[in-house]
């Protein structure tokens, strides 16, 4: 099914540009960097519908370590409780929200306040 290849490809791009960065290895910036590339697929994966279980199934399944994988299910989890919407700008502008939201959460968090 066409569908599920997208989740796939989104999640398996994702997971990988994540899993590339070793923590904090290459720094703060751009591990959280990473972490809003992610919240980004998240939130497009569900605003495009994609089963919340399916997208849970691939993070759990995925050959990331297990912290990078209770990381990602708390992002798919998050981005699962802001509402779906119709029209294609209200999806851009949830998705952007989220991935902005998700980034700053994690700077703050790490300790590069801005």
């Amino acid at each position: 099914m066409k569908f599920n290849k997208l989740i796939k490809n989104l999640l398996v791009s994702t997971l990988i540009s994540v899993a590339t960065v070793n923590a904090f290895a290459q720094g703060k910036e751009d591990f959280c960097s990473s972490i809003a590339q992610t919240a980004e697929a998240m939130q497009m994966l569900n605003q495009k519908q994609a089963p919340m279980q399916r997208v849970l199934d691939i993070v759990n399944n995925s050959s990331a370590s297990e912290n990078l994988k209770k990381l990602n299910r708390g992002l798919v989890m998050r981005a699962y409780s802001v509402p779906r919407f119709g029209s294609e700008e209200y999806k851009q502008k949830a998705i952007d929200d989220f991935r902005d939201k998700e980034h700053l959460m994690c700077l703050k968090a790490v300790g590069n306040e801005i």
